[in-house]
């Protein structure tokens, strides 16, 4: 990305992508939404080994930071879903 290329690091940064497949992977499974493959998928997923056999430590950093996002997207839902009453209860 353009942020690793400022800094200087190549190979062993962990593109957004990933993040976001990850993430995205992980709210289907939550919402019981089924994953459709598409035809470039497995090309795609070769392009991570790249990163993965240079920074053994890459998956684990962006399946932190997909599940944070995950997370704050339910959070985000339960918010919309749950207005606050205001002036006593129901």
């Amino acid at each position: 990305t353009m942020a690793c290329a400022m800094r200087g690091i190549t190979e062993t940064c962990l593109p957004f992508g990933y993040v976001a497949e990850l993430a995205a992977s992980f709210l289907c499974a939550d919402l019981g939404v089924a994953h459709d493959p598409r035809d470039n998928t497995a090309a795609y997923l070769a392009s991570w080994l790249a990163v993965l056999k240079n920074d053994k430590r890459a998956i684990i950093t962006a399946a932190a930071k997909a599940q944070a996002a995950a997370d704050w997207m339910h959070a985000q839902q339960l918010h919309v879903s749950q207005p606050e009453v205001q002036g006593g209860s129901l």
